[in-house]
């Protein structure tokens, strides 16, 4: 039976030293002849026709701009992820009252070790946070029902939002 030792250096000997060896042997024949022994042929140049193309139509600045990014988007390793969802924002509501909630997006829900968090018009909130400047708080954010609770304290009021199905 072979050692660990033996077996170290025959694999050594298998992969470094066999093939300079092997490229010895075979390269040996050529050796001796020399670069008097080498031959030169010459082949005619193929001729190439050029043609005018017409030019095609020209790009707005707007069409190159989108050509540019689909090709940097063809270099990403992702695509764009259909699990998220963003749906356009309307003006903010400015009619005064203290309470009033204005428009709230709830695109996902996730469950993680640290508790669940929520993104709502684009932002990450957990529960606590404060919504915007009227005051409203995340009060619950529910990933089984994939709903979110918000309390105004001032008021006392409670809005429950669900996340929005796809488009």
């Amino acid at each position: 039976m072979m050692t660990r030792d033996a077996k170290r250096r025959l694999a050594t000997i298998g992969v470094f030293i066999l093939p300079i060896v092997l490229v010895k042997v075979v390269a040996a024949p050529m050796w001796h002849r020399g670069p008097a022994a080498a031959e030169a042929s010459i082949t005619p140049t193929p001729v190439v026709a050029i043609q005018r193309v017409a030019a095609g139509p020209q790009w707005s600045e707007q069409q190159r701009a989108a050509a540019q990014h689909v090709a940097y988007l063809r270099t990403q390793p992702f695509g764009p992820t259909p699990l998220y969802y963003d749906p356009p924002q309307p003006p903010p509501d400015r009619s005064g009252s203290s309470d009033t909630l204005g428009h709230v997006a709830v695109q996902m829900i996730m469950s993680t070790a640290s508790g669940d968090l929520a993104l709502i018009n684009g932002k990450r909130y957990r529960t606590g946070d404060r919504l915007g400047d009227a005051g409203w708080i995340v009060s619950e954010i529910n990933a089984s029902s994939g709903s979110v609770t918000l309390k105004h304290p001032a008021s006392d009021r409670s809005v429950v939002v669900s996340v929005r199905g796809g488009r």
